[in-house]
């Protein structure tokens, strides 16, 4: 566990960033995660823009499936972690697993998008809880989300040239505990299903 004044310091998103790029040190490769957003331009960003052709409807099955993906079989604890609450933050963009993937500006989920989210997700063994940012979510004092909770983090929708979509789903549970893939999701018959992932897994 780190001590009392760099818990202070640390969030998830920049914690998890910078495995990954301790990561691409050893790997021999460049990160290709963008930089923190600046907090002076939170309140200058703007609705995320849909990639044709998906709608509100497949960004939400899509969605659907990250958040339990990493609330579930990917929460790091082998599936077995069972939280009471995902804080699921409104805000995509930053951190991804795709070495190939383009930087992407942090973008809104649109209202109606986050209640489709919800409406999907109902029938889920955690409540779900929008909040803006991480810094919104109350922890304990070794960094822990309160009340046996975590936090979601999402990326933005890239439509692939095979006409999958990949997106990255971050979770955090506590200092050194945390997780982050890019996922790949295509129609399989008929349905939005997580089919892989793409890079490196980054687990702590």
């Amino acid at each position: 566990m780190r001590s009392q004044s760099q818990r202070q310091r640390v969030v998830s998103l920049l914690f998890v960033s910078g495995l990954f790029a301790l990561f691409a040190l050893a790997v021999g490769c460049e990160s290709t995660t963008p930089p923190p957003a600046d907090e002076g331009t939170a309140l200058e960003r703007v609705d995320l823009s849909l990639p044709e052709p998906l709608d509100t409807d497949d960004a939400a099955a899509i969605y659907e499936l990250v958040i339990r993906q990493v609330c579930g079989p990917d929460d790091t604890f082998g599936g077995s972690l069972d939280p009471a609450v995902a804080y699921v933050v409104g805000t995509t963009g930053g951190a991804s697993m795709d070495p190939d993937a383009p930087v992407t500006e942090l973008m809104l989920l649109p209202d109606s998008l986050e209640e489709a989210i919800s409406d999907r997700l109902s029938d889920a063994p955690f409540e779900v809880v929008w909040v803006e940012s991480e810094a919104d979510v109350e922890r304990d004092a070794d960094g822990r989300v309160s009340g046996n909770g975590v936090i979601v983090t999402l990326g933005s929708l890239a439509i692939q040239e095979d006409g999958s979509v990949a997106v990255s789903g971050q979770i955090y549970i506590a200092n050194l505990a945390a997780g982050l893939r890019t996922y790949v999701i295509e129609m399989v018959d008929g349905v939005w299903t997580i089919t892989g992932t793409v890079g490196p897994t980054v687990i702590s």
